[in-house]
């Protein structure tokens, strides 16, 4: 279980897997697979409407800074995206407090199979299977935006309705 102290915030954010079909890193590609992504409204930025050239160009500006996702990274959204039911239900994962993971042969073990588990969920799971297969042969990204600050309206994911994205929360 996840446990915070000190200053919480009430902030979220969401990624996004994005498989594009052609190099976003020309931007009228990125452009062209955008389609009319104007007058998308920012419910954060007091009614600011940003035009379709703004928003190519601000997620351009973040493409280039993250580069194309790699395969740990794709398998690691891919893991977060799994719902809790499915650890309560389990069969198979490891029980936390059986492990001293002060000890590193136990915390090596507890993280190697529950990995195993993981690898297994998602390799069985037809939601998993049907984001991997539409990213088969594309360019795929990982973006990450919070709902706070000036590219709060990427974490509405309006910016990507033309785009193959699949939205992950980690609100």
């Amino acid at each position: 279980m996840k446990t915070r102290s000190g200053f919480v915030s009430n902030s979220s954010s969401s990624s996004f897997i994005i498989g594009f079909n052609k190099d976003p890193m020309n931007k009228d590609n990125l452009a062209e697979e955008m389609g009319d992504c104007e007058t998308i409204f920012n419910e954060w930025s007091h009614g600011r409407v940003y035009s379709a050239e703004e928003i190519v160009e601000k997620l351009h500006e973040k493409l280039l800074r993250v580069g194309p996702a790699t395969s740990s990274e794709l398998l690691n959204e891919l893991r977060s995206m799994i719902p809790w039911s499915a650890y309560e239900n389990a069969t198979g994962y490891p029980v936390f407090e059986e492990y001293d993971l002060r000890d590193p042969v136990q915390e090596a073990e507890y993280y190697r199979l529950s990995d195993e588990w993981t690898d297994q969920y998602l390799a069985s799971d037809p939601r998993t299977q049907a984001i991997r297969n539409s990213l088969e042969n594309k360019h795929v990204y990982i973006v990450e935006y919070d709902d706070d600050g000036p590219d709060a309206v990427f974490e509405t994911g309006k910016p990507f309705k033309n785009l193959n994205a699949t939205k992950v929360s980690h609100h």
